[in-house]
């Protein structure tokens, strides 16, 4: 009764349903003529059930979670053999309430396309609270297509005996009709599945970050003040909510005092829903939208909401929405700091990194980044400082408000810097000397208080003697961090087939309802790795957190992996080029935690070869006079600094060096460089490389430079990586000695031309994917272009509001980083720019010697150069990713 009769769904269950299973179908009466056709409601419908003494029912969730509020309309549902879902979402709070309080619920699937597959009854594998589960009918032919975040679409498939009504896609089983909608599964019962989405609904952010919107959608309803909700955000680097109020409350959307109210009053549920979220699909205050009464959303006959066509009608509301985040503006300051001395500024801070961090306790003297925040949560701080700036009333705080740095929550990660920066701002007279500090000393400073921080203990531990290390296993146990990303995927993946090795913990960090196994197993899979690798009997996959003592592990499992290791590779680090050093604390302690693993060895300290995955980075103010950057330790900081990331390397590194010399450890630095796509093309679509390409496809140029390309493929990486780690050991006399150079770079030591790889670039896409050849220019005419392409977008209002304007040129983006990148790129004549920091230059202009990693790695030494053959598995595998499918629009 609740489905109409003219749709698919009313059709199957009043007509279909009857005629194949013979049972009866309560149907409302036919109005009379000239009479209005009933419309079904969640109280009429009721009422009919209990009238018509039905056995079970199909409704629509939004019935049921109107009767979820109401005992006695659950005691009559309770009473029915079955009640029966579908057609949409039910939030996992109604339905657990239902089943809690006697209702025999469960969920039904289908589609126009294909029917309904699914097994509606209990059964041994599924009980009452399955009720969300599907379970899909054994002789149905279908296909779980992985998406690489632990969700899978449904393809339906043919067999001999059934064929869906449309056919819309070629799969590696055969020809199918992509559902489009995506499942995970259950974590204990095989074959029980559950829907979570959409393809065609994720919003995927900027940051490439994808959010399933339904869960966050369902959860807000719980909120009487609500009749709809919706997720938006597509290419923007924050989720934004649109609320459908009821009509019952009296809002002004115009008023900020109103708007406020409305946003206090559905915060403790906004809080409820963050608890459960990644960080990255958290909702914000500033971000919530409130609709208004005269724009309800629009709807189908269902009752479900038409996302495309709310997003145009709000369109406007969006993109004002986004412009405040982007300027500072619209913060949502619950109060003023009572005065901006520095003490009174780390209360107000403390306060509005607790609100939005959802903690209950901030440290002060800790860095943010550690505690939780991230690149989103840094961008709302910014802007609840900028509003209380502009708001306080003081005309000369107001003033400087727009000094406030865009990047000041990353180069002031503690409240008590963070606080200390505003103070010198607002009431220069009260900064100290310090303030005026030049920033490279300052993060030279940082560099070295982490080095001691980190290492002032390791005189106590006792410098092994000379037979310590003489015994050595014949096959290697190792330890690899960091095996879900795709340098650790490849290595993993090496390890495993080699006969030389014995055992290998693969440990990364723990994620709540994302089990490691799985993680592990979508990562192979999207780097055409063997899945059946994973199940070899020499691997041990462990969750832990290498910042805490013993790496986070029980007793007993971290003296098992310390008694038996002889290999460690370094391989977890955080890649953000945004953060200050002190943000990458964590995992240089994870690397101090790693020393303390290996010198854990009944063996003594040399036993263990330590090797750290640094990055050419930590090399980022290596000056040009000085020629090629030698293979070794660099003892000057000053040549680090540049970003927070390779000043972090840097400091790892001479962790590594100082306990060498003061224990014995063996260890080996290697330096990458920029790493390109694996053997089945794999590279990331969110990196930069990928979006300049993408990006200058929609431009109609690539960019031109006068400098070499260095790129090392991955799997190639974690070969090299693997020659050097495998050699054998034979341990000089002196501490600190080793058999392997203390530092390696691994760079492609046959480089090719940047204008090479790009003619080549060019001339594949043209034949792969259609697009004219693009044409050399430049890079500071390139970064131009993109430049314009931005005004442009900005300056045309049915452009400023659509996302995929941005997706289309994701570069946009990046437009800082390539700025920058391509400082000193664009000719090889020194005098013809003005000259540039080493700081801001990067390593794009560096050159860096190999030879003594070749002499260590035959497949670096044998590497041959990049080539059209890699350049056509990089583009086919962004191309089966979506990438250089929209038609260009050169600006």
């Amino acid at each position: 009764m609740a489905a109409p009769p003219f749709h698919i769904l009313g059709m199957f269950l009043q007509l279909f349903v009857p005629l194949a299973s013979g049972v009866t179908i309560v149907l409302w009466e036919l109005a009379p003529e000239g009479c209005p056709t009933p419309v079904s409601t969640a109280d009429n419908t009721l009422r009919a059930i209990e009238a018509s003494g039905c056995d079970a029912t199909f409704v629509v969730p939004s019935f049921a979670t109107q009767w979820s509020h109401n005992e006695e309309d659950v005691r009559i549902l309770a009473k029915l053999d079955r009640v029966i879902t579908g057609s949409g979402p039910l939030s996992d709070e109604i339905g657990e309430h239902l089943v809690n309080h006697g209702v025999k619920l469960t969920t039904a699937y289908g589609g126009t396309e294909f029917l309904a597959p699914c097994i509606v009854d209990y059964t041994k594998n599924r009980g009452p609270h399955e009720w969300a589960w599907t379970e899909i009918a054994p002789e149905f032919p279908v296909r779980w297509d992985p998406q690489g975040d632990d969700t899978f679409e449904l393809q339906v498939l043919t067999n001999e005996h059934y064929r869906p009504m449309v056919i819309n896609t070629e799969t590696p089983d055969g020809p199918a009709f992509s559902t489009k909608d995506l499942f995970i599964k259950h974590p204990t019962k095989q074959g029980l599945w559950k829907i979570v989405g959409r393809l065609d609904d994720q919003v995927t952010l900027g940051t490439g970050e994808k959010v399933n919107p339904n869960s966050i959608e369902l959860a807000v309803l719980e909120s009487p003040l609500v009749t709809g909700a919706l997720l938006v955000g597509r290419g923007r680097n924050q989720v934004g909510l649109l609320l459908e109020i009821v009509p019952e409350e009296d809002f002004d959307s115009t008023d900020d005092d109103s708007l406020a109210r409305i946003r206090n009053l559905i915060w403790p549920i906004i809080e409820k829903i963050n608890a459960k979220t990644p960080t990255f699909a958290r909702i914000y205050k500033e971000t919530i939208i409130p609709s208004r009464h005269s724009k309800p959303f629009p709807r189908t006959p269902k009752g479900s909401i038409q996302r495309k066509q709310v997003e145009a009608v709000y369109e406007v509301e969006i993109q004002r929405m986004y412009a405040a985040i982007d300027e500072a503006r619209g913060g949502e300051v619950v109060n003023l700091p009572k005065a901006w001395d520095r003490t009174s500024l780390e209360i107000w801070l403390v306060d509005m990194a607790k609100s939005l961090m959802q903690q209950p306790e901030i440290d002060i003297s800790k860095d943010l980044f550690e505690q939780g925040a991230d690149s989103l949560i840094a961008t709302f701080l910014r802007v609840r400082v900028v509003s209380a700036m502009r708001e306080c009333g003081e005309p000369n705080i107001s003033t400087v408000s727009a000094d406030v740095d865009p990047s000041i929550v990353f180069t002031h990660p503690t409240i008590a810097a963070l606080a200390k920066y505003l103070t010198d701002l607002v009431l220069p007279d009260a900064g100290s000397a310090e303030s005026a500090r030049n920033l490279a000393d300052v993060r030279i400073r940082d560099m070295m208080t982490l080095i001691e921080k980190y290492t002032s203990d390791l005189g106590s531990q006792p410098i092994p003697s000379e037979n310590s290390h003489s015994f050595r296993p014949p096959k290697e146990t190792i330890v690899i961090t960091g095996t879900t990303g795709t340098l650790g995927s490849y290595l993993l993946a090496q390890v495993l087939q080699d006969e030389k090795v014995e055992r290998v913990w693969a440990i990364n960090r723990s994620k709540l309802d994302d089990p490691l196994a799985t993680r592990q197993q979508v990562s192979f899979e999207e780097k055409g790795l063997s899945g059946e690798l994973l199940q070899h009997e020499k691997l041990r996959l462990v969750e832990s957190d290498l910042g805490e003592p013993r790496l986070g592990l029980t007793e007993s499992l971290y003296q098992e992996i310390a008694n038996t290791t002889t290999l460690i590779i370094n391989n977890a680090w955080r890649l953000d080029f945004n953060l200050s050093v002190s943000s990458f604390e964590p995992h240089i302690r994870a690397t101090r935690n790693l020393v303390n693993l290996a010198l854990a060895s009944p063996h003594g300290a040399g036993f263990v070869r330590t090797i750290f995955i640094s990055s050419i980075s930590a090399l980022a103010s290596w000056p040009l006079q000085n020629g090629p950057v030698p293979e070794g330790l660099i003892e000057d900081p000053a040549f680090s600094v540049g970003s927070g990331y390779g000043e972090s390397k840097y400091v790892g590194e001479k962790i590594l060096d100082i306990a060498a010399k003061k224990t014995g450890l063996e260890y080996t630095v290697i330096r990458l460089g920029q790493l390109s796509g694996g053997n089945n093309g794999f590279w990331s679509s969110n990196e930069w490389v990928p979006n300049l390409l993408q990006s200058s496809a929609q431009l109609g140029y690539l960019p031109d430079a006068q400098r070499s390309i260095l790129w090392v493929p991955h799997h190639s990486a974690a070969d090299a990586i693997l020659d050097v780690s495998l050699q054998k050991s034979s341990k000089g006399s002196t501490p600190g000695e080793s058999s392997l150079p203390p530092a390696l770079h691994l760079v492609h030591p046959r480089p090719v031309p940047w204008s090479t790889l790009m003619k080549c670039i060019s001339t594949t896409l043209a034949d792969t994917c259609g697009i004219e050849p693009l044409p050399l220019i430049p890079w500071t005419d390139w970064v131009a272009k993109l430049e314009s392409a931005e005004q442009t977008i900005m300056q045309t209002p049915s452009s400023a509001s659509n996302p995929r304007a941005y997706e289309r040129i994701p570069g946009i983006k990046l437009i800082r980083f390539y700025r920058t990148f391509g400082m000193g790129m664009s000719s090889t004549d020194p005098d013809a720019q003005p000259p540039l920091p080493e700081s801001e230059r990067g390593v794009a202009a560096l050159e860096f010697e190999t030879t003594k990693m070749q002499s260590l790695s035959p497949t670096l030494d044998k590497l041959d150069p990049l080539n059209d053959d890699d350049v056509l598995k990089w583009i086919e595998y962004w191309r089966s990713k979506g990438m250089f499918t929209s038609p260009a629009s050169h600006p």
